[in-house]
């Protein structure tokens, strides 16, 4: 058999698999499952459909669960003493079935009618002032229609919150007539000429992850397709426009005089960014400590420019980390020839001197810190994988029922210390992207998100001391926590802005919730 016969083969039986589990699976657990396995070989297929056999299972008890928030598996011995005897041989399937089931359950909804039952008996206008002062980017007739169709002031705040999370206007333009990015992608689609083009712009969200998933797309096809110059400059003038202030006007004609390059634009609008503003030493401490952060990611970037796109991203870490990326994405080819520029130069080892003892050999932290919990969670996958054999052997011997409730116990341990080993991990991340006034939930989970929220919210009241008496909101600063409008997610829909949303305003905080945004004003008046 040939080379491409092979090769076709291959692929047809990948995108087979893929259209079986996708969905309910996400395309990104697919493509990271499947990548271990090698599918020429019977054995590793076999444990490839194990594996997803176990996923999918576990997906769909999770959509289920999520449906219904009455139903709580997590704290139901009777189901727990059913997955305990029911575990599947293969222990490691167990154990990502187990870790995600635990890492992503999360119930909001336990607390639901203790967001105020006082607020319930409010009169028909003070409902609608509480709403409009919650969401001040709403009509007031459209809060006044939502609240009526709702028929209570929960039912109005969460049909209020998925709207103010889809769009920032009801009509997807802003106020002066130019689109502006949207959380589904699906919707700008709307706003679009149709001229019977029937390939899609893939240049238009320039991160990582997005790069990741056209790259494994990619894998099931075999030639790639042609590159549409009208489409990429398209698609890099939005790319620019729903980072920064800019309109797309002024991009479009700087984007044509840089010879479309995305890069060069990037630098002179930063450039001229800078110009406007003080000094790097002059700006203000919380700048200067944002820049520095940057800097230690793009080290080759000066610090005048960071700062130039930090103030054109609207002073948001998250969108100028994006903006350095695409700017120095392709910076080879802006090197001059000769010598090898981007390669890192070393000095000659010298092999006479014996390496002293004293040295220690030390790992960067970046890189553990993705490993957090792996440890727990392969000792976890070891422990049901002793309750499933303990739990098979039981039927003729009764004494290995205990020992499956034992390892059974053993492995739910090690998943909880799984856990506050993430929810560690991400309060460093959460910390490292994050401001005194201002935190950046983007790359954590909904559980976190929302744990972290609450508190760097509380500690951001405590901390203003005496000024928290003061009604005047100029000269009390609010707090603002960005969630984005979640793009990556699944099904393109926002998850961390509402559920942080409904918790702040279920503890009683003032919330003005915006596009990809909100910001705490302080307690509410009940």
């Amino acid at each position: 058999m040939s080379y491409h016969s092979s090769r076709y083969i291959l692929l047809t039986v990948f995108q087979a698999l893929r259209k079986t589990y996708c969905p309910p699976l996400d395309d990104s657990l697919f493509y990271a499952v499947a990548s271990d396995y090698d599918l020429t070989i019977s054995e590793h297929y076999a444990a490839l459909r194990a594996t997803l056999d176990a996923l999918k299972e576990d997906a769909i008890v999770n959509e289920a669960a999520n449906a219904d928030p009455a139903v709580d598996t997590a704290t139901d011995p009777s189901i727990s003493a059913q997955n305990a005897s029911t575990t599947t041989p293969d222990g490691h399937s167990r154990d990502i079935t187990s870790v995600i089931s635990d890492l992503s359950t999360l119930n909001l909804g336990a607390n639901e009618g203790s967001l105020g039952e006082d607020l319930e008996h409010l009169s028909g206008t003070e409902k609608r002032k509480y709403l409009k002062d919650l969401f001040p980017g709403t009509d007031t007739a459209k809060i006044t229609d939502i609240l009526t169709e709702a028929g209570s002031l929960q039912g109005a705040i969460d049909e209020l919150l998925n709207v103010a999370f889809l769009s920032t206007h009801g009509d997807g333009f802003s106020n002066d007539g130019q689109p502006q990015a949207k959380g589904v992608e699906g919707f700008a689609e709307e706003h679009k000429t149709n001229r019977g083009r029937k390939r899609r712009n893939k240049r238009k969200h320039r991160t990582t992850d997005s790069s990741r998933a056209n790259s494994a797309n990619s894998w099931g096809t075999d030639n790639a397709p042609t590159v549409n110059v009208w489409a990429n400059a398209s698609g890099d003038v939005d790319f620019i426009c729903s980072r920064t202030t800019l309109s797309a006007q002024v991009v479009t004609s700087l984007y044509h005089r840089k010879s479309a390059n995305l890069n060069d634009t990037i630098k002179e609008l930063a450039d001229m960014e800078q110009t406007k503003l003080v000094s790097f030493d002059a700006a203000d401490p919380v700048v200067q400590m944002q820049v520095a952060e940057l800097k230690e990611n793009f080290p080759a970037v000066s610090a005048s420019r960071i700062q130039g796109l930090l103030h054109l991203a609207r002073n948001i870490p998250s969108a100028t980390y994006e903006l350095l990326e695409a700017m120095v994405e392709h910076s080879a080819e802006d090197q001059p020839t000769g010598k090898l520029h981007g390669v890192v130069q070393y000095a000659a080892v010298d092999l006479s001197k014996e390496k002293d003892d004293s040295w220690n050999t030390v790992t960067s932290g970046s890189a553990n810190r993705t490993n957090y919990g792996a440890d727990h969670s392969y000792a976890a996958s070891r422990a049901f994988g002793q309750a499933a054999a303990a739990a098979r052997k039981s039927k003729s011997d009764r004494l290995m029922g205990g020992a499956a409730a034992y390892y059974a116990s053993i492995g739910h341990e090690h998943i909880k210390m799984a856990k506050a080993q993430s929810s560690a991990a991400a309060d460093v991340l959460v910390s490292q992207q994050s401001t005194r006034t201002m935190i950046d939930l983007h790359g954590v989970s909904v559980s976190d998100a929302v744990r972290i929220a609450n508190a760097r919210t509380q500690a951001w009241w405590d901390g203003l001391g005496d000024a928290r008496y003061v009604t005047s909101e100029r000269v009390r600063a609010s707090f603002q926590i960005v969630t984005g409008v979640g793009t990556h997610s699944r099904n393109n829909a926002p998850r961390i802005g509402p559920a942080v949303a409904k918790s702040l305003v279920r503890e009683g905080w003032r919330v003005e919730v915006g596009h990809g945004e909100m910001f705490v004003r302080g307690k509410a008046r009940r």
